[in-house]
């Protein structure tokens, strides 16, 4: 009798290990909070000092990092769980709506891409050469450490 109730207590603690560790590794699926406009002055003033930008250069570059990570958020906010393209709301069951789900978010990541692209292009074209190669070092550099992997260069082209 004794040996039942370990037995059945191994299997109920193993059950909730897996389903505690598919729920992080669901959780580690979004993508990060796009910076407040307070991390995005440190960033730009990070940027301005490696880059040795001028006042007008850091200015512009300033509005640009502001626009790019206000429309990120935007797509976030928009595509996201909770948002009037996201969730499992439009989806036939559960299995339905993780496939609309796992086909959004790269519809999504897609979008992203392109979004960087534009935006790391009309950085570029208010550098001077020099400072372009420094800038993408510092874009290589200070990724969110997820984004780090084989995705695209700043350039938007597959690696």
């Amino acid at each position: 009798m004794n040996n039942k109730k370990n037995f059945s207590l191994v299997i109920v603690v193993s059950l909730l290990l897996v389903l505690l560790t598919g729920m992080q590794a669901q959780q580690d699926q979004r993508p990060p909070r796009p910076p407040d406009s307070e991390q995005i002055k440190q960033i730009v003033n990070k940027l301005s000092a490696e880059l040795s930008l001028t006042d007008d250069q850091k200015e512009k570059v300033l509005k640009l990092f502001d626009a790019h990570f206000k429309k990120m958020g935007d797509l976030m906010k928009n595509n996201g769980p909770g948002g009037p393209e996201g969730g499992r709301e439009s989806g036939g069951g559960r299995r339905e709506g993780m496939k609309n789900d796992s086909g959004l978010m790269m519809s999504v990541h897609m979008k992203m891409d392109k979004l960087r692209a534009s935006f790391v292009k009309e950085v570029k074209a208010l550098l001077t050469i020099d400072q372009q190669k420094k800038f993408d070092e510092f874009m290589k550099n200070n990724r969110p450490q997820r984004d780090r992997g084989v995705r695209s260069n700043e350039d938007g082209d597959k690696k």
